[in-house]
């Protein structure tokens, strides 16, 4: 199976176990209403209690719409879920808080195989957005597209230390972005 679509029903608060699907490319999740936590579950069977194989080997594309209730997501601690994952998606979850968003997306992009080859950054923040999440790893760009928390000059530090082969730097729609990559500037000076 390469792609997956997978929509929930209005008791369901576990998400199936889809990360031993070794050949899953395309996953989107939508309409969860009562799931509050994504959890081991996700990753692996209950029931197994050691993993064959890394959680999501082959996954390049992650969303999640619709899932009103969702606070937490806690990935599985020592393994390297989702080494292929190129986007990311997450629309419609309120619940979800922007320090949560930042600690998944830190912690998969600093997982990514592809990371290492990023030659340009796009940052743009949404004003009128209130739960919107984009990453894209496409080739040697990166780009990250959300809200307020995406302005935290440690997240964009953090994120642009991982970026070794950074050249460009493209920033769109804040303007205190710009004391962090000055700071930034003096510590990178081939940006």
């Amino acid at each position: 199976m390469a792609e997956a679509l997978v929509v929930g029903a209005l008791p369901c608060r576990k998400l199936p176990s889809l990360g031993q699907l070794p050949s899953l490319k395309s996953l989107r999740i939508e309409g969860f209403s009562q799931l509050k936590c994504i959890g081991d579950e996700f990753y692996k069977n209950e029931d197994d209690r050691t993993l064959h194989v890394a959680p999501f080997p082959s996954l390049e594309t992650l969303q999640f719409e619709d899932m009103r209730c969702w606070e937490v997501w806690n990935l599985l601690a020592g393994l390297e879920a989702f080494p292929q994952l190129k986007k990311l998606q997450i629309r419609e979850c309120p619940m979800l808080k922007g320090d949560m968003v930042k600690q998944i997306l830190m912690r998969i992009f600093s997982l990514s195989l592809d990371a290492f080859k990023v030659y340009k950054l796009s940052m743009i923040k949404f004003d009128e957005c209130s739960n919107y999440t984009d990453m894209s790893l496409d080739g040697d760009s990166l780009s990250l597209k959300g809200c307020e928390w995406l302005e935290e000059s440690t997240f964009m530090a953090t994120i642009i230390h991982h970026l070794t082969c950074l050249q460009q730097i493209e920033i769109y729609g804040f303007l205190s972005a710009l004391s962090c990559f000055y700071f930034l500037m003096m510590e990178k000076p081939y940006i």
